[in-house]
């Protein structure tokens, strides 16, 4: 991820040219939520005021999240190295990018349209869509509400547990 393809007019990401999908090669742009751009210009002035992580690091890098070295990460290691011990950690058997899509896509049907959906997915075609979404009952959605409630309140200040 590097700052210029990142649009904040726009709340957008522009994701790479570079990248091969089912219908060839694609640029696009895909929307990000205005708490993550707020946290993104944060994280952008913060990067401005460090020092590099390791003496070959350039200084002036755009990479948002480089490596130790400067470097852009490695997805399969930053998946191997972060994500899956976290997620053995929750009790998840195997954590993979392909798993966040489709819980994303899971979650997102609550607040969009299938075809919204395939926009942020950035799927050619819908029906393609249609196998990353799983169907969550509104019993189930009121339970992990009410929990989530319960975990959150436990953890504000003050609170008794």
């Amino acid at each position: 991820m590097r700052r210029r393809d990142w649009d904040p007019r726009r709340a957008a990401w522009e994701s790479p040219s570079n990248r091969w999908g089912a219908c060839g090669y694609s640029r696009a742009y895909v929307s990000i939520s205005q708490g993550l751009q707020e946290e993104l210009e944060i994280w952008i002035q913060a990067r401005r005021q460090q020092r590099p992580y390791h003496k070959t690091a350039e200084p002036e890098s755009d990479l948002l999240f480089p490596s130790e070295t400067g470097t852009p990460f490695r997805l399969g290691n930053y998946l191997k190295r972060n994500l899956k011990p976290l997620a053995k950690r929750a009790g998840i058997r195997d954590m993979t990018y392909q798993a966040l899509r489709r819980t994303c896509a899971t979650h997102f049907q609550k607040h969009g349209k299938p075809r919204d959906i395939q926009a942020q997915l950035r799927h050619a075609k819908l029906e393609m869509t249609g196998r990353y979404i799983k169907e969550i009952s509104e019993a189930v959605r009121a339970a992990v509400e009410s929990m989530d409630r319960e975990l959150c309140q436990a953890e504000q200040p003050g609170s008794v547990q």
